[in-house]
């Protein structure tokens, strides 16, 4: 399913959709301030969270509070208590993600009217983003709604900074929604020479230097391990690889490493037969570094 995310200013009076998300911290900080008319809710919500007498998100009927959403989904991320404080948020946002994925729902929005709220912004798209994700290449998907909107509703003064954490998310989260592809691919569809042809289409879209060995190559400049391995397999290794040095004249802050293996036959002999699947997803991170 296609996610599309936006930002807009948390203005209820205006706002509308199908469903309305509230992230519920335990301070009460990220969502809601206390003039708000879901305020009382949420805090009640909370409370038998706290208490251990609501053990899953809350579903309300969105015109008990006097708004144009249909319903109103409260999320405690006390739920997620034993995770991470940032993964509590992305799991609470593809919690809610899929509650409307399963529901046929198309026009979702995440509340965080406060000023505080705007650290949760890129959590949120992340959550929403990859929480989506299929692997339909051999199959369709089993929901009925290829696309969702989402919006994110944030305080007047925090908007321009979450449009702009919006789009870096979205090309960050597609990117690695790319490498997953990839991933996900058999062995069988994608050999050592295929990989290194997407590879340069990569490097000419980015401008990129691109670098092959091809197997003669490899046995010129010395490189026997990657022969020996490569030769448990009917196609030939290659090794590659994409370069960028920033800019001309501009210091170069930050240094991305991706590694890609089509299929990992080293110590096959070795490996439980039940774990073979996934040897064709060893380590894949060249795909997302070179996206951003």
């Amino acid at each position: 399913m296609r996610v599309s995310i936006t930002a807009s200013t948390a203005d209820l009076a205006k706002a509308s959709g199908d469903l309305l998300v509230v992230l519920l911290d335990d301070e009460m900080r990220l969502s809601l301030y206390k003039t708000n008319p879901l305020y009382r809710e949420a805090e009640s919500v909370l409370k038998r969270v706290q208490e251990k007498l609501l053990l899953e998100p809350l579903i309300s009927c969105g015109h008990h509070f006097d708004i144009r959403f249909a319903n109103v989904l409260c999320v405690p991320l006390r739920l997620e208590a034993h995770k991470e404080p940032d993964d509590q948020v992305r799991s609470a946002a593809a919690k809610a993600m899929d509650y409307a994925r399963r529901h046929n729902l198309e026009n979702i929005s995440f509340l965080l009217e406060t000023k505080a709220g705007l650290r949760a912004v890129p959590l949120i798209c992340e959550g929403l983003l990859l929480g989506a994700y299929e692997f339909t290449n051999y199959k369709a998907s089993k929901y009925p709604r290829p696309e969702m909107n989402a919006v994110i509703l944030v305080h007047a003064s925090n908007l321009r900074a979450a449009r702009a954490t919006v789009k870096r998310r979205e090309i960050a989260c597609a990117a690695a929604n790319h490498a997953r592809d990839i991933v996900n691919l058999p062995g069988s569809e994608l050999p050592p020479e295929k990989l290194a042809a997407y590879a340069k289409k990569l490097a000419t879209k980015y401008g990129l230097a691109f670098n092959l060995l091809k197997a003669a190559d490899l046995k010129r400049e010395g490189y026997v391990g990657v022969l020996a391995v490569g030769a448990g397999s009917v196609n030939s290794p290659v090794l590659f690889t994409l370069e960028y040095r920033g800019a001309r004249h501009k210091q170069v802050d930050v240094a991305l490493v991706g590694k890609g293996v089509t299929f990992d036959t080293g110590g096959i002999s070795l490996k439980p037969w039940d774990k073979m699947w996934e040897m064709n997803c060893l380590l894949y991170t060249s795909d997302a570094a070179d996206e951003l």
